[in-house]
């Protein structure tokens, strides 16, 4: 079960303490990744020196509304300092208008620059708030664009659905990886995702979960 693990902060009322000791279980139990805060990476890069344990953090998180240049400027920010993974919020206000004219262009530049800096992909599309319909075009970009991984929510306006997993595992390119946040709290629960095709799990109540 730890391989799956992104064990994630997110809450805006965290104290560092909380990374802290994020931190020192992620390297005790070989967790892949933290899930952090932008203003936390380099604190949690530091405190995870030598280590395997990646730095996750969020671009547009939560609602993903923000300006394509803005979005794209605070992804180059988060790359610069030091996240290795980004898990990045797709424009629901582009969303709800059907402006897929500007989600195509906003998935295209911020996957490109992942790309050209040797960092992972993870794209929020908050799955549980959609219709089948756009999640099912927004799964055909995925598998246009190639994000490392499509993941299903942030956990504040919507939660992981098993359904949305097997759906997201039946219709993306093998090579493309999925991600299930919000709501995993047991290890039934995260097997049961884990099984329907989910290769990593965002997880805030990890220590529930670990083996």
């Amino acid at each position: 079960m730890n391989k799956y693990l992104d064990a994630t902060i997110l809450k805006p009322e965290a104290r560092k303490e909380e990374y802290l000791a994020l931190c020192s279980d992620a390297r005790q139990y070989n967790f892949p990744a933290v899930c952090v805060p932008p203003f936390m990476i380099e604190d949690c890069k530091r405190w995870l020196l030598s280590s395997e344990v990646k730095i996750a953090t969020v671009v547009g998180f939560p609602a993903g509304y923000q300006t394509i240049s803005s979005k794209l400027y605070e992804l180059n920010d988060v790359i610069a300092r030091g996240a290795n993974e980004i898990d990045y919020v797709v424009h629901r206000g582009y969303l709800s208008n059907d402006d897929f004219e500007n989600i195509e262009e906003e998935t295209l530049a911020w996957i490109s620059i992942c790309k050209q800096n040797g960092v992972t992909s993870k794209w929020i599309i908050e799955s549980s708030e959609l219709t089948h319909e756009q999640i099912l075009r927004l799964l055909v970009l995925a598998n246009k664009f190639k994000p490392d991984y499509v993941k299903t929510s942030t956990g504040v306006y919507g939660k992981a659905k098993l359904e949305d997993v097997q759906l997201f595992r039946k219709e993306l390119h093998p090579e493309i990886k999925i991600k299930a946040a919000g709501g995993i709290s047991t290890k039934e629960v995260a097997q049961s995702f884990i099984d329907a095709g989910a290769d990593r799990l965002g997880v805030s109540q990890y220590l529930n979960l670990i083996v």
